[in-house]
């Protein structure tokens, strides 16, 4: 055949090809299926390992999430594979090596999340405000070493207003299980809660979820666009409530021509697990998070009249037990990197911390995290926020989930991040509560319901320290300076007023001046303390602030790998006071008597004897007040003179 034969040979099969596709398109129906896949809220856990304990998390990771994937991808000829936003922050270890990306030996050339999803081959990523706290420019610096494409529609920057970020991707899919060649192509769209502004640099703004979408929708249809995805990450806001949050998704859900909306969020309804349901007629899935399970949305579409139409949907939120092997291999160099840099050397420390007797004197424990808790924010809060004094809270960290009391230590002399994880593991973001004078007052109040009422006119040894009260939520407080007086009842029963006429905290100094009761402050803490404490809780309902979206592990090692020598002084800015000398008892473990004596100006603790098994018994003095020090002087200089008075008679009687 010539040349000339095969080459009209081919346009002819060209045209037939051509015309099969345009038959397919305009003149015959068909009935297809589409699946989608979506995970949310990875926070960056790949291996399914835990580097601050150092132990394998069991069917969490994407690890196990990739062996469900590929085996859905095999077995389904048109699959859409999505991330709604939060895969690449949250493991606070890697968040601490990146935020040390450009240090000597600590940088990591690809970011180990994105490395990961190339090879499981999503076809999208949205955004969490957790990602955005990264800084937009080392979120634009991360996305160019990866082949997996950021989408949002919503951030704007108002210089130009133009977007930020590409909005959306249209990905094309085929079917032949029809005989024929069906492309359809399917828009996903990215989107975030307008809340995350707080997080954004001056000059960006982001704009309503349900007016961009509805702008963008002509648009997709003119690019041919037959079926519509929103790929979404709600909430910034931890006390963000429900009916918030739906009616977001309502809103949404309205947008006519909108398919389908996956959705990421740390607090949706069905919390760890996800969940799924049909508001308006318009599917909504959202995957578990902490790369516990994929949510799967598999579509029972037609081409018909020109257009296609989804007929049916099966929902389904699946967990896997399969490693994937081949991203395992993948993985391994950058697994052991991290496992190797959180043994590497963080800080040095001029004295060993522990927080035994953080219950009966101001500690370093808990002044360490408080003072990256207010370094963090000094240099980080929004400006709109920033001016109110700062207080901060920690707790003794005296807690364990399967014992009743755990102490810990951290070492003299070098540190490395697996000695501060041991020594504060404490999940949980940065919060910024704006609360009064008044609630600061009373929130010590509360907290000293951790003391039992010390009667002075007993010669019997008293245990003075509450085991009744959960020692996770006895928390002092940094930046303002009181005493506890110990002979006063509590003002508090659990969450009640029992007492109203009384006050254990005396002298509350903001800067050596008094606290006044309808002045502002701004409380930072953890929000796993919070969640866990019920007083902080109802003020967190109403006065929330600021959530930084950072781990405080996180910023506790920034803090400490900054700082590199720690100075090891208590601030001593509370302690315990009563108005005559007496006995009083605690119970500590006696490997805690290694850490005596201890600096401080609440008063001295003494080992005096084991009392069973590995326990020991210890004997606190506390400073008396100033009046019951004076009269106790005034009481031993009566006695010594008396005693002199007793001398010199017993002398004279003598002498005649």
């Amino acid at each position: 055949m010539s040349k000339n034969a095969l080459w009209f040979l081919g346009l002819f099969l060209v045209f037939v090809v051509l015309f099969f596709v345009n038959t397919t398109l305009t003149d015959m129906d068909f009935d297809v299926t589409l699946e989608i896949a979506a995970t949310a809220d990875l926070r960056a856990q790949v291996m399914g390992y835990d580097y601050a304990a150092g132990y394998d998390l069991e069917d969490s990771g994407l690890t196990y999430l990739s062996s469900l994937i590929k085996e859905h991808q095999r077995e389904n000829e048109a699959f859409i594979l999505i991330d709604a936003g939060g895969a690449l922050s949250g493991n606070f270890v890697l968040d601490y090596i990146l935020s040390r990306r450009k240090d000597s030996g600590l940088r990591i050339q690809r970011h180990p999340v994105l490395k990961a999803m190339e090879y499981i081959e999503y076809d999208a990523k949205g955004l969490s405000y957790r990602e955005i706290k990264y800084g937009l420019d080392i979120l634009n610096e991360i996305e160019k070493q990866n082949k997996v494409q950021f989408l949002n529609a919503n951030i704007y920057e108002q210089s130009g207003q133009a977007r930020h970020f590409r909005p959306y991707v249209i990905r094309e899919c085929t079917f032949k299980s029809t005989g024929r060649f069906v492309p359809l192509k399917v828009a996903i769209v990215g989107l975030i809660d307008p809340s995350v502004d707080q997080y954004l640099a001056q000059g960006i703004e982001v704009r309503p979820m349900d007016s961009e979408l509805k702008e963008l929708m002509p648009q997709l249809r003119k690019e041919g666009a037959g079926l519509v995805i929103a790929n979404v990450h709600l909430g910034a806001l931890q006390n963000s409530p429900q009916e918030q949050i739906r009616d977001k998704l309502d809103k949404l859900s309205k947008v006519e021509g909108l398919d389908l909306i996956v959705l990421g969020f740390d607090q949706i309804p069905g919390g760890h697990n996800g969940f799924s349901e049909l508001m308006n007629n318009v599917p909504v899935i959202a995957p578990g998070t902490h790369a516990s399970s994929v949510a799967f949305v598999r579509m029972s579409i037609s081409y018909s009249n020109h257009e296609w139409q989804v007929n049916s949907q099966e929902m389904e939120i699946a967990q896997s037990t399969q490693r994937d092997a081949n991203l395992e291999k993948i993985m391994a160099k950058d697994h052991q990197m991290i496992k190797s840099i959180v043994q590497d050397p963080l800080a040095k420390m001029d004295g060993a911390v522990t927080n035994y007797f953080a219950a009966v004197q101001d500690s370093f424990a808990e002044e360490l995290v408080n003072e990256a808790q207010m370094d963090y924010v000094s240099k980080n809060i929004p400006r709109n926020q920033s001016g109110l004094p700062v207080v901060s809270l920690a707790a003794p960290m005296a807690f364990h989930l399967d014992e009743d009391h755990t102490y810990v230590t951290l070492p003299k002399g070098q540190v490395s991040i697996a000695d501060v994880l041991k020594f504060y593991n404490r999940a949980g973001t940065l919060l910024a509560i704006q609360i009064t004078g008044k609630d600061v007052r009373d929130y010590l109040e509360w907290t000293s319901q951790g003391f039992i009422r010390v009667n002075t006119d007993s010669k019997e040894p008293q245990y003075f320290l509450n085991s009744n009260f959960p020692p996770e939520q006895f928390a002092m407080l940094d930046g303002v300076s009181y005493t506890v007086d110990l002979t006063q009842p509590s003002r508090y029963r659990n969450m009640s007023v029992a007492t109203p006429n009384a006050r254990r905290i005396k002298n509350l100094q903001y800067r050596n001046r008094p606290v006044r009761d309808g002045e502002q402050f701004l409380l930072v803490v953890n929000s796993d303390l919070v969640r866990n404490n019920p007083y902080l809780s109802q003020l967190e309902g109403s006065s929330f602030v600021w959530d930084s979206g950072v781990d405080v592990r996180s910023i506790l090692l920034g803090y400490m790998h900054e700082k590199n020598n720690i100075n090891v002084v208590p601030a001593n800015n509370w302690r315990l006071t009563i108005d005559k000398p007496v006995e009083l008892h605690f119970v500590r473990p006696v490997t805690a008597s290694e850490f005596l004596p201890i600096a401080g100006n609440g008063g001295t603790v003494q080992f005096i004897r084991r009392s069973s098994g590995e326990q020991g018994i210890y004997r606190y003095q506390p400073r008396l007040s100033a009046a019951a020090a004076a009269a106790t002087r005034e009481d031993k200089e009566s006695a010594e003179k008396d005693d002199d008075s007793d001398e010199k008679k017993s002398s004279g009687k003598k002498e005649k």
